[in-house]
């Protein structure tokens, strides 16, 4: 049987049952870009924080920033994002 899994993008922490997976992406901290938690708990004033790799200079993270009124997304690593957008049907890269 497979084990879930926090709900959170990025997070990727897997559980014993389903309520333990539930109150973890609810209480828990999570990198406003990344998704990746430290197991802190989530307050008012850490809720847009961001985790070290992403706060470096340069950004060593990959995060998917997404426009959902035109139906683009830009995949963001380090500085350099890639534009990526669907025409006639596909998805095309622009670098």
């Amino acid at each position: 049987m497979k084990k879930p899994r926090c709900s959170i993008l990025g997070c990727g922490m897997v559980f014993d049952d389903a309520e333990q997976a539930l109150l973890h992406s609810a209480n828990t901290w999570h990198c406003i870009l990344c998704g990746k938690s430290d197991e802190r708990e989530l307050t008012y004033d850490n809720c847009l924080d961001k985790c070290e790799v992403c706060a470096a200079k340069p950004p060593k993270c990959q995060y998917i920033r997404a426009d959902f009124k035109r139906k683009v997304y830009q995949v963001v690593t380090g500085t350099k994002p890639r534009f990526v957008a669907r025409e006639y049907g596909k998805w095309v890269h622009y670098e």
